[in-house]
């Protein structure tokens, strides 16, 4: 990830003054061709970070076997298969990425597991906390009454 933020870095160095100088000469047609080169390379670099993310989210889904958003495309009248369906899209560098929505679902779903799997802990450690403190209240009371003087 800090290897994306510093190519970001790189890239509004690069963009970002020649486009304010185009806009300053008036030559609007050079400042939208620096924008759209400006743009196509932050999407790449978005759809990266998305990739890593949804890479992250998919191995950690796998692990507490949660099931993932089937990737399965459809063929359209042509018998082509299509670019998306309701949880993937094509992505423009040639990845299938997870769509937003269900980048949250799988997010959500993770969580859940996660907070349900503490859930079950949480009474067994209170039970084994308390067990703990009584043994050591016993016993140090058994030390206070029978040492010897």
């Amino acid at each position: 990830m800090l290897n994306l933020w510093l190519i970001e870095c790189k890239i509004k160095k690069q963009y970002l003054p020649q486009i304010k100088l185009a806009h300053k000469k008036r030559d609007y047609k050079t400042a939208n061709e620096l924008q759209e080169k400006y743009n196509w390379e932050l999407l790449e670099i978005e759809e990266a970070r998305k990739s890593i993310l949804q890479d992250k989210l998919i191995k950690k889904a796998r692990s507490l076997t949660l099931p993932i958003p089937t990737q399965a495309m459809k063929k359209d009248h042509e018998g082509d298969y299509e670019d998306e369906n309701e949880n993937w899209y094509f992505g423009s560098f040639g990845e299938f990425l997870l769509k937003d929505h269900a980048l949250t679902n799988l997010r959500r779903e993770i969580n859940r597991e996660i907070k349900e799997s503490r859930e079950l802990w949480i009474p067994i450690i209170s039970v084994l906390t308390a067990l703990i403190g009584a043994t050591a209240a016993l016993s140090s009371i058994w030390l206070t009454w029978f040492s010897k003087p």
